[in-house]
Formats: C-alpha cells, structure tokens, sequence
C-alpha cells in the first residue's frame, strides 16, 4: 500500500509516497519533477522511514533543483530547435519557390499550389490537382538534392507514376538525378531527425 507524506523544506512543499516493499534489502529513495518516492523494507518502521528523510532533506533538495535546472535547460533547447525550423522553413520556402518556377519552365509543366511541410516520411508530394507538397528539411541538403525533389514532383504531374517515361523525363533534366536520390537514400535520415 503507497502512503502519501508532505516534506517540508525552506517553505516548500514536497509530495512523498511512502511503499513498503517485503523483497526490499533497504530504504530507497528517488527523486523525479513529481515529487520524491520511498521504498521501505519491510524490517523499517514507516516512523524511521520518515525520520531518514527527513535527514535526507539538503540532498533532496540538491536533486531537485538539478531536476529544474535540467527541465530549463531541456525547454531552452526545445525552443532553440523551433526557432531553427521555423527558420530553416522560411528558406526552404523561397528556395523551394524559386527552383520550382525555374524546373517548371524547363520541364515545360504548370502547376496550381505550392506548399512547405513538415512531414515526417516524404520529401515531397503531388496530388493529380496540380498541387506539390515539399518537406522544408529539404532546405539542409545539397541544393543539387533539393532540385532533385522538385524535378522529381514535377515530373509526376506528366506522369503519375514511376514508369520508363518518368524516368527519362526526370533524367532529360537532371542526367545524374540517381547520385541524388542515393544521398536522400543515405542521407535522408539525420535530416529526417531535425
């Protein structure tokens, strides 16, 4: 049976369960953001138990403030990668904007929407509507690879699919398109984790 207790310190409250535990060799106490639990062997007294923690306070409390300090740090990071996608999305969006415009006119192929995603498996996608999605992580490859993406989309609203024909027009555009698409293969990945 868990036993809830309240430890005091400099004015603080601090939630404690208490747990006797048979198999228990001796006390254990952890410190997480909820709180502190205690796991008491069955030869110790709920008292004594208490009493240990009480003694255990500074250390209680030196744990829980590396807890918050690794929670700030933890938040401050998290923060720092959303303003980096945040950014990276705003140059993908007119990188990607621009080699669009320019493969299209080469490719000879209009297109109705262009959108910047942040997808977790594609680089890019059309739909028969004419509409292309990109991923922004695009942004951190190659520019060669980025281009390789937009042909390829392109490509697709000429043919829907992955036949001969598709491939050669994406080849007639980009004659190495395949050392591309094998960094995405390669590569694609540890962008993928940003």
């Amino acid at each position: 049976m868990v036993k809830r207790y309240e430890l005091i310190i400099d004015s603080q409250i601090i939630p404690c369960k208490l747990k006797k535990h048979g198999r228990a060799k001796r006390l254990i106490i952890t410190v997480d953001i909820n709180g502190v639990s205690v796991v008491i062997p069955s030869f110790i007294r709920e008292i004594e138990a208490r009493r240990l923690l009480e003694e255990k306070k500074n250390w209680i409390i030196t744990k829980i403030k590396e807890l918050q300090v690794h929670q700030e740090e933890q938040l401050a990071q998290r923060e720092l990668r959303k303003q980096q996608a945040s950014w990276y999305r705003q140059q993908a969006n007119e990188a990607i904007m621009l080699r669009v415009r320019y493969y299209s006119e080469k490719v000879g192929v209009a297109y109705n929407t262009v959108r910047i995603k942040d997808q977790k498996t594609r680089w890019g996608s059309c739909s028969a509507k004419k509409n292309l999605n990109f991923n922004w992580r695009l942004i951190m490859a190659p520019p060669e690879v980025l281009d390789y993406v937009v042909v390829h989309e392109l490509c697709h609203l000429i043919h829907l699919n992955h036949s001969p024909a598709f491939w050669q027009l994406v080849k007639n555009q980009l004659p190495d398109y395949s050392r591309h698409k094998r960094w995405l293969k390669d590569q694609g990945a540890t962008l993928m984790a940003f």
